[in-house]
């Protein structure tokens, strides 16, 4: 798996849609500056207009072998809102809480895992 870029231009949807490309048994959920899940309404906003703030295009460099804690953080650091990553587990999304030292591949190969159980 490559790693791929992540831009300030764009918007949560194609953020959304790429991630689900690179990454289909995880999800990426995005919070405002009010630390509050985006709404439907707002996934068409890049996220340099979700953050005022940002003055110049940014961009980070997703690497699969990152560690969720370390892609979270990279993440709020680069475009000043909090991201989550959420992993697939049979028919709902779980928290990483407690397996965020894992590998962003870690956790897609485990959601997959998980899902082909309940799948049997």
């Amino acid at each position: 798996m490559k790693s791929f870029v992540i831009a300030s231009l764009l918007t949560p949807r194609q953020l959304n849609q790429h991630w689900q490309r690179q990454f289909p048994f995880l999800k990426l959920q995005l919070y405002t500056l009010a630390d509050r899940p985006l709404e439907e309404t707002e996934t068409d906003w890049p996220l340099s207009e979700l953050n005022p703030t940002l003055s110049n295009i940014r961009w980070l460099v997703v690497d699969p072998d990152a560690s969720v804690n370390a892609f979270e953080t990279a993440f709020h650091y680069t475009f000043g809102l909090r991201a989550e990553v959420l992993r697939k587990s049979g028919y709902t999304w779980d928290d990483t809480d407690y397996t965020k030292a894992w590998t962003l591949q870690e956790q897609c190969r485990k959601g997959k895992e998980i899902s082909m159980v309940y799948k049997a």
